[in-house]
């Protein structure tokens, strides 16, 4: 399928999705949107996506909402506004949705809503000199796209206030050090370090892999009585894979195991 804003490919087992509107440093339009909303459902149902990277084009992440569909929020009613902002995300939340593994790859500035939208994947991994900023009160609103609720459980409540309140800059390397990303590396690096990562996720059971996500999220939001019984819960269909069989095969055989998905 051909995107106007999206560049896809699938390449053993790996789905790279990457942002394509440079010019404007990868600003999101409504266009965008639309087609990040339907690259995820179509991933999330293909069973040859093991994985999925998310990246932007050029020197840039995402510098944001495109300043062409904000004006047009600003100039419509009250209700209007509130339905665009609702369907708009709607569309990010499928992002979050995404059952497997999803790895950013922040390969510049990531500012505002961009941000937001990193903050929904897996992992993030960062150039070293990429600028990521909170920037929305910069602009008179405020944080988007769930940002106030996940950047919170990365950074703690004082440093997302900081970054919220003052809009400020941090690189890369400053983002490793208080947890928003995963790691940073030098530029010339970052899509070795991401395919590494993302070639060994795809080498793992995709089922286990699955629900093991789905385990993580839920505990993040439950109490330990409750993610223990989801475990179980999730255990009671891992058990019964192939995979799961071949594994112990494996390891009795000492080789090593050859997943399938089943």
């Amino acid at each position: 399928m051909k995107y106007n804003t999206l560049n896809v490919g699938l390449e053993n087992g790996v789905f790279k999705i990457t942002i394509n509107r440079p010019k404007v440093y990868n600003a999101l339009d409504q266009g965008a949107f639309d087609e990040l909303e339907s690259v995820f459902n179509i991933a999330n149902k293909d069973h040859d996506v093991r994985v999925a990277v998310l990246t932007g084009e050029g020197k840039s992440f995402s510098a944001g909402g495109d300043m062409s569909l904000l004006k047009a929020i600003s100039e419509a009613t009250p209700f209007e506004i509130r339905r665009i902002v609702y369907d708009i995300f709607k569309q990010i939340n499928k992002l979050d949705q995404f059952e497997k593994p999803l790895i950013v790859a922040i390969n510049g500035p990531t500012i505002g809503i961009g941000l937001g939208i990193a903050l929904l994947g897996d992992f993030r991994i960062a150039s070293q000199d990429a600028i990521l900023s909170m920037e929305f009160v910069k602009i008179g609103i405020v944080p988007e796209a769930g940002s106030t609720y996940k950047l919170q459980r990365l950074v703690g409540y004082g440093k997302a206030m900081e970054m919220v309140l003052t809009g400020s800059r941090i690189t890369g390397k400053e983002a490793e050090r208080i947890g928003l990303v995963n790691k940073s590396v030098p530029p010339e690096d970052l899509e070795r370090e991401v395919m590494t990562l993302a070639s060994a996720l795809c080498l793992l059971p995709p089922t286990a892999v699955r629900l093991a996500k789905n385990a993580v999220k839920a505990a993040s939001l439950g109490t330990f009585s409750t993610a223990m019984e989801y475990e179980a819960a999730l255990n009671s269909i891992c058990y019964s894979t192939a995979d799961h069989r071949e594994a112990v095969r494996a390891f009795m055989e000492k080789r090593d195991p050859k997943f399938i998905g089943a």
